[in-house]
């Protein structure tokens, strides 16, 4: 019972990250909008943008996401593994952020990110979805990479 809520939570979580990447969302700025209406406010006041402060955050946040996901996911579906392979950390730190699975010490660090942050993102997401991959026909999961599985990581269906 528990491993069929698991892979049902994490197959919407890979319908809901496919979405984003494939632009259903109309694009990313509503899906942003969107969340931070749906998020529980930590601070009322505006975040000035801070190079030198972001550049920490972000080197916090990238420990924190190697040690919370990217050295315990071994998916080939995997959006955020694909875009920390492939230098996007910017936009592997907004996913992992929207995943549900980071902890409250990953959300305090993101939640202190300026706006520039979050253009940088967007600008990496743009990039990354140009990048070679395969769409499950079963079940829509993506598998990344010029050289795609011929079994879907996901739902183990054959892709075509």
């Amino acid at each position: 019972m528990m491993l069929e809520i698991v892979m049902d939570t994490k197959k919407k979580v890979i319908q809901a990250l496919y979405k984003v990447l494939a632009g259903d969302v109309i694009d990313f700025q509503k899906y942003k909008e969107k969340r931070e209406q749906t998020a529980v406010p930590t601070k009322n006041r505006k975040i000035e943008p801070n190079p030198e402060r972001d550049s920490e955050l972000v080197d916090k946040l990238i420990l924190r996401l190697e040690r919370e996901h990217v050295n315990l996911c071994d998916d080939t579906t995997c959006d955020i593994n694909f875009a920390y392979s492939e230098g996007y950390t910017y936009w592997a730190i907004e996913l992992f952020s929207s995943s549900g699975a980071a902890s409250e010490k990953f959300d305090g660090l993101y939640d202190q990110l300026s706006p520039d942050f979050f253009k940088e993102a967007e600008e990496e997401r743009k990039q990354m979805v140009e990048q070679p991959h395969t769409e499950c026909p079963h079940c829509n999961a993506i598998t990344w990479g010029d050289d795609a599985a011929d079994f879907c990581g996901s739902c183990a269906q054959e892709i075509a």
